[in-house]
């Protein structure tokens, strides 16, 4: 199983050339330092701690010292591999930091409007500031670093507004965004019926059966009937075993995560259009709707599908950056958060 997870991982990592710091002298304040950029202690640790969770939640083995220490085919560790990729997404988070800078740009006043309006609504729905930062210390944030983190954030999508954007560098257009995330992603609302008891698990007999398949067969043709008007909602909530692709859907990606005969159906199917399956455990119905409609299409979703469309330019930008860079990992306290060192802990 684990020569499979290397490359897995190594998918993720793009090289960095850097300098390590043993400890050795003046004691650095940070654990990894772009310019005048720094990653503080915490913040590498809250990043190992949500990454390392993330990355386990993937796997199909149970967290183990063994597991990040085995030697692989060629020799390196799970271990090698995760730090590999922490160091490197967080060095290229602060690269976007770094060149927003370098480029000279900065923040409109409805943007920083937007930003502190959102800021301020987290701090409202917690309850107030002290309950707000009470939630972020339980994440290991401090205010600052979160403040921090979505300054990053929204400089990274300057940037890349500033390449890709429209009458940037290279622009994409939003057709073109939407075009690749609809090939590749499919927003479908479902009907499920069961085939199974749902309290016991087991078959349903030959006669219960039968009746659940003649129910899905009138579902599917109300549901073509009524594809024009739109009940599917309505269809879900009266005959559904599973209501929860109700109100803005659900997603089926080419890379996972649901079937592989529901996903290969939906991402075949036209916006608008009904169609049917038989799985082991139950008769689905999927209509599918447009991905990047206004109310579900956000600016996180198309910044993720123009980073995906345009993977191979942002790559060679980053590399560019990174020789351009003054990039040091302090590895006195990066040594100190190594995966299986917190294996206990989680």
């Amino acid at each position: 199983m684990k020569k499979f997870l290397r490359p897995l991982l190594l998918g993720l990592i793009l090289s960095v050339g850097v300098s390590l710091l043993t400890g050795c002298g003046k004691k650095a304040d940070y654990a990894i330092r772009v310019g005048d950029l720094k990653i503080s202690e915490n913040d590498y640790y809250r990043n190992v701690l949500a990454l390392r969770s993330n990355y386990l939640a993937s796997l199909n083995e149970e967290d183990s010292v063994a597991l990040w220490t085995e030697p692989m085919d060629d020799g390196a560790t799970m271990s090698d591999v995760f730090v590999d990729y922490i160091n490197n997404h967080l060095i290229e988070q602060k690269l976007y930091a770094q060149q927003f800078e370098r480029l000279g740009l900065s923040f409109a006043e409805n943007e920083e409007q937007a930003i502190h309006s959102a800021l301020s609504e987290a701090v409202e729905n917690a309850g107030g500031m002290s309950t707000f930062t009470a939630a972020l210390a339980q994440e290991n944030y401090t205010y600052d670093e979160y403040l921090e983190e979505i300054y990053d954030s929204a400089k990274k999508s300057k940037v890349l507004a500033y390449y890709y954007g429209e009458g940037g560098v290279a622009p994409v257009s939003t057709q073109d965004i939407k075009d690749y995330y609809n090939v590749h992603n499919a927003r479908v609302k479902v009907v499920f019926i069961l085939k199974v008891d749902a309290s016991t698990g087991e078959a349903l007999g030959e006669e219960a059966l039968a009746e659940a398949r003649r129910k899905a067969e009138d579902v599917y043709n109300l549901a073509c009937k009524e594809s024009e008007t739109d009940q599917f909602d309505e269809i879900i909530s009266l005959y559904s075993d599973d209501t929860s692709s109700k109100g803005s859907g659900i997603v089926v990606s080419e890379n996972g995560g649901y079937n592989e005969e529901m996903t290969s159906a939906a991402l075949a199917m036209e916006v608008g259009e009904v169609t049917r399956l038989e799985l082991e455990n139950g008769f689905m119905i999927l209509k599918r709707y447009d991905g990047t409609a206004d109310d579900v299409f956000t600016s996180t979703m198309r910044q993720a599908t123009l980073e995906t469309l345009r993977a191979d330019d942002i790559s060679a930008m980053l590399e560019d950056w990174k020789k351009d860079s003054d990039i040091q990992i302090n590895t006195k306290i990066t040594k100190k958060y190594l995966p299986e060192k917190l294996v206990e802990e989680s």
